[in-house]
């Protein structure tokens, strides 16, 4: 097993400071979970207006290559952890070359890199859909004739929600593939054959020190022009589906060492085949509904993971729906969250991320519906997402 190289050691004490890179709502989530631990969190990010650095104990302001910041991070902290992914390699290294990076460095200099992660997945028999790594225009062309069919070809770095990515039908002629290739600026990419999806699931994995490995899942995703929108426990997934995504996201954190929280993301095409789309090495979107829906969020069990305690069995309390609450609610006047929730008979608990500026498709908040049954909470959400669309669209006609 590779990975953190961390022996299994007894938690922090009470006090102790735990570092974070990235300031935002996955770090702010992070940063209440370990002071309800007892831990104080040192946050390192780009201004103190990020919502992690307003719940943080102590904020380090820089660029993520600062030498003198990254210095400052280090000597204030027992251990380090991360809530995005996009971190200087160098930065990085410095970070776990002077304290105990989690999850480790192999975890997210792999997965920071989409190339790195699915010749990861290749070479470790995860089942993933077939690639090509594509450094040149010479070389999409070729991928693309030897995939012979539609594909998608995305950046190997820095590419969410849609972004650094091109879909091809396969039959493209040199000069749109130059077009293309212009777009990508000769940035190293990969070229994925397109997948017949039936259906996109995710589950939260969390590894601890003592070898422990505990899953959430798998969350059934539905997205919006790329950026998720609901998320819930897929009880309809075929059990085996559900057995299929378990034993894989396992496999891949055994294979880490894991010792933190990431997000396995699948693919579930239309014959039933499980396909490993992406790994996020931290908490994810589609894992917001653990914070009140389950007795221990991935938030938590980041929190415990990293300090050194072990982590125990996550239970599903109640059916829920997330709902992400993107900027575009915003852009006309406050949403009328309270207003909807009134009208609908149900539990809502609305989490906003205190971000200054909103604008579209930008993540702002999201709000996790509470119902009897998973059904019902679905039909609640739908509602509820109507009613502040409705009213978003009346205020801007008024």
């Amino acid at each position: 097993m590779t990975g953190n190289e961390n022996s299994a050691a007894s938690p922090l004490p009470e006090g102790s400071t735990i570092g974070l890179v990235g300031g935002g709502q996955l770090g702010m989530f992070f940063t209440q979970a370990a002071q309800r631990l007892g831990y104080r969190v040192c946050c390192f990010c780009n201004h103190e207006e990020e919502p992690a650095a307003k719940f943080a104990d102590v904020v380090v302001c820089g660029a993520f290559s600062d030498r003198q910041a990254i210095e400052e991070l280090v000597s204030n902290c027992d251990v380090v952890t991360y809530e995005f992914e996009s971190i200087p390699p160098e930065t990085l290294a410095m970070i776990a070359a002077r304290t105990r990076l989690m999850p480790s460095l192999e975890v997210v200099q792999t997965t920071q890199d989409r190339a790195l992660e699915k010749t990861f997945l290749r070479e470790h028999r995860i089942p993933t859909s077939e690639f090509r790594v594509v450094k040149s225009l010479a070389g999409l062309s070729e991928s693309l004739q030897q995939l012979n069919g539609a594909a998608v070809l995305k950046t190997a770095r820095d590419g969410y929600d849609g972004k650094g990515q091109w879909k091809l039908r396969g039959d493209e002629t040199p000069e749109q593939l130059g077009s293309i290739w212009n777009e990508v600026s000769d940035r190293k990419c990969t070229l994925e054959r397109l997948v017949d999806l039936q259906k996109e699931v995710s589950m939260i994995v969390a590894g601890d020190q003592h070898g422990n490995i505990k899953t959430i899942g798998p969350m059934c995703n539905q997205h919006v022009n790329h950026i998720l929108d609901t998320t819930w426990v897929d009880h309809s997934c075929e059990d085996s589906i559900g057995t299929r995504t378990r034993e894989l996201s396992i496999e891949i954190a055994r294979h880490f060492g894991l010792v933190g929280t990431f997000c396995v993301e699948f693919f579930i095409n239309t014959e039933g085949e499980v396909l490993v789309n992406e790994i996020a090495p931290r908490p994810h979107n589609s894992g917001h509904l653990t914070i009140d829906a389950f007795s221990l969020s991935q938030f938590d069990l980041q929190a415990l993971a990293v300090s050194g305690h072990e982590i125990t069995e996550p239970i599903e309390l109640e059916p829920a729906v997330m709902v992400n609450l993107l900027g575009d609610l915003w852009l006309q006047q406050e949403p009328a969250f309270e207003a909807a929730a009134d009208e609908l008979d149900c539990e809502i608990f609305l989490h906003l991320y205190g971000k200054k500026a909103a604008r579209a498709g930008r993540k702002m908040g999201h709000a996790t519906i509470v119902a009897e049954s998973l059904d019902a909470a679905i039909e609640h959400a739908k509602r509820y997402r109507q009613l502040l669309h409705h009213r978003a669209a009346a205020n801007h006609n008024s």
